[in-house]
């Protein structure tokens, strides 16, 4: 018995020596693998918030603080929207998109264009074109088509190409350039016409009698009768000036129309200083 009880404190002194080296062997593994991570606190919630639940009652798990696997390189950055086509909504608010800002195709050239009311003709905006006038037919950007000078014809129509045969006789220029430009617009896209009257032929005023120069005068721009006489270079000597007169064809039946040419240069009786048309005649009798 006495044996027994002085081999005690001997088996108690191994069973704590055994105890220290198996803590010692269980705390290197912890030791080795380094400090811990902290574990990220996921965000509280407000007192007000109600956690989400499943179908049956049960808690859906947290994922507040979690991060979604696209944004894992930039969270925060929202994906770019592709542009709709124009007139389309948006799936998301159903709101019509912005339109689309591309132009719209370009006109042809010389589309619609007016001539500006400052184009030189060579001949009043009202003058008639006939027979025996010099023509120039200008096409912008096409010189096949351009016609550098060609004369009217006397049954009124000259020649071009592509359309061939116009008729012009008794059109103002910009009515001309219309015809033409509708004829051409079948050969050719948005064509710009200029007609230039380059000489007068057709329209002509006669001067007889006691004058300087008898004969005909080209009707080149508006013209009275005073202004005519100047232009057959004047009166003769011996002209009856207060006897002078117009013969003008109207509706077939032959005007006479007075001329005093003292009263003229005086400023006086301005009203029968009338505007000469083409085709008038003007008598100047003389003392002989």
């Amino acid at each position: 018995m006495t044996e027994q009880i002085r081999r005690a404190p001997t088996f108690a002194k191994a069973f704590a020596v055994i105890l220290t080296v198996g803590f010692i062997c269980l705390a290197s593994p912890l030791q080795d693998s380094g400090p811990a991570k902290a574990i990220p606190e996921s965000p509280r919630k407000s007192a007000g918030e109600a956690t989400p639940t499943t179908p049956n009652g049960a808690r859906e798990p947290d994922t507040s603080g979690q991060t979604s696997p696209q944004n894992a390189g930039g969270a925060g950055i929202a994906p770019a929207v592709p542009p709709t086509a124009e007139g389309s909504k948006d799936p998301a608010g159903g709101l019509p998109t912005a339109r689309s800002t591309s132009s719209s195709p370009p006109e042809k050239p010389g589309a619609g264009i007016e001539k500006a009311p400052g184009v030189q003709r060579g001949v009043p905006d009202d003058y008639q074109i006939g027979a025996g006038d010099v023509l120039h037919i200008g096409v912008f950007h096409e010189p096949d088509a351009t016609v550098q000078s060609v004369v009217v014809r006397t049954d009124g129509k000259i020649s071009m190409p592509l359309v061939k045969e116009v008729s012009v006789l008794g059109l103002t220029p910009s009515q001309l350039e219309k015809q033409i430009t509708e004829q051409l617009s079948k050969f050719l896209t948005a064509p710009d016409v200029t007609v230039i009257v380059t000489s007068i032929n057709s329209k002509k005023i006669y001067v007889i009698g006691a004058v300087r120069r008898e004969g005909p005068l080209t009707y080149s721009y508006p013209m009275n009768v005073l202004q005519a006489l100047i232009d057959a270079g004047g009166l003769a000597d011996f002209a009856k000036r207060k006897k002078i007169y117009v013969l003008r064809t109207t509706n077939g039946r032959s005007v006479k129309l007075p001329f005093d040419y003292d009263a003229a240069i005086k400023g006086e009786h301005l009203e029968l200083n009338v505007p000469v048309m083409p085709g008038d005649t003007i008598v100047v009798p003389g003392s002989q």
